[in-house]
């Protein structure tokens, strides 16, 4: 039972959507019965469900009416983003806490009592747990994003020695050895007065609202987690689950568009500024891609050199000699070879997808937050 708008509410849920008529049906479902779970244990007492959506053409709204939850829609003559769905859900969110979900997602419904004892914490912000991210696994793309995106929750989200022994590690490590379950982190599960108050999301921003607010709550002070618990399942492409190349590099190119906007709003502040421009320039992974790709088009003059001033043997021969020692090198690793080279292209566009997103979004003028509209 949604709470009265009167009393005092222990919980908000925003959902985010835009044209969302596959998902938003089982993501609300979901939404309240884990709300209805953390009831039953006492977590809260009242609760409220808002969904945020960015002038859908499609049948999302009709599919959310047969909910009992608040709908807000943004008009869709104004500037359309990320950002904007989510920073109109928490302006209207009146809870202690606010739980932001993607329309395109199922909540666990387990999540609320599971991280309950983390946001009783004085000093947390906010949290961030572990999604599932539903895909057919039958490329070799879906194997790249399970092996990159699951070390990088195993790395971020598994630090202590508790935690290795969760069954949700085993889970998951055991996905990444056999390329079987792919997963990502959540989106945040806020202290709402802090959020509000250390300025809420930048409704400007094409992408990456959520890393943008994470840095101001750990601006702010305050604790942002990345805790060992399932927050529920995103369908990155819908049911079928089926991620194209395409795709996924739209996706990038739209997220480091955003970590550029981002990036150029925080210039004065020099380490947040700073933390942007290692996300998508200097760190090892970045460095170690950009000395490839700077390796590789040497190779690609020099090869065209040989044939234009040479004959077509000599550059043949050079062709030849660099893939094997390649090869060489991989087999000694005993590495799977067709894996490798697709990872080495991979690897060298997601660089330069990644740094030109971050660029076309740094050059974006910033617009003031505050000059965005507030009546939905």
């Amino acid at each position: 039972m949604l709470s009265n708008t009167q009393e005092k509410i222990d919980l908000s849920v925003v959902i985010i959507a835009k044209n969302e008529e596959e998902i938003i049906g089982d993501c609300i479902q979901s939404v309240l019965t884990a709300l209805e779970c953390a009831k039953e244990t006492e977590i809260i007492k009242t609760y409220e469900v808002i969904l945020s959506d960015s002038a859908s053409t499609d049948r999302t709204i009709e599919i959310a009416k047969r909910y009992p939850i608040k709908i807000l829609q943004l008009d869709s003559s104004w500037p359309l983003s990320c950002g904007a769905g989510v920073h109109i859900g928490l302006l209207s969110a009146k809870g202690r806490y606010t739980c932001i979900v993607d329309g395109d997602m199922t909540l666990d419904k387990n999540w609320f009592v599971c991280a309950d004892k983390y946001m009783e914490m004085e000093d947390v912000g906010c949290l961030r747990g572990i999604t599932k991210e539903y895909m057919s696994i039958n490329s070799k793309l879906h194997q790249n994003l399970i092996k990159y995106w699951n070390q990088e929750i195993l790395e971020k989200h598994f630090t202590d020695k508790t935690s290795i022994l969760s069954d949700l590690y085993k889970e998951i490590k055991n996905a990444t050895e056999n390329r079987i379950q792919c997963f990502s982190c959540g989106t945040l599960h806020l202290k709402t007065e802090i959020a509000k108050k250390t300025g809420g999301y930048n409704p400007y921003l094409i992408a990456a609202e959520d890393t943008e607010m994470q840095r101001q709550i750990v601006d702010a002070r305050y604790k942002c987690l990345w805790i060992p618990c399932l927050m529920g399942t995103h369908y990155v492409a819908g049911k079928t689950g089926r991620v194209t190349l395409l795709q996924d590099f739209k996706t990038m190119f739209r997220n480091s568009k955003g970590i550029g906007q981002a990036a150029r709003y925080s210039f004065t502040n020099k380490k947040t500024f700073r933390y942007y421009l290692d996300y998508c320039f200097i760190n090892k992974h970045f460095i170690k891609m950009d000395l490839i790709i700077s390796i590789s088009i040497s190779l690609v003059i020099l090869n065209w050199i040989l044939l234009l001033h040479i004959n077509f043997i000599s550059a043949l021969i050079f062709d030849l000699f660099v893939f094997i020692i390649l090869i060489i090198r991989q087999v000694k690793k005993r590495a799977n070879v067709n894996f490798y080279f697709f990872n080495l292209l991979y690897g060298m566009l997601f660089v330069m997808v990644r740094q030109f997103g971050f660029l076309c979004g740094f050059i974006k003028v910033p617009i003031d937050p505050m000059c965005y509209p507030k009546n939905p």
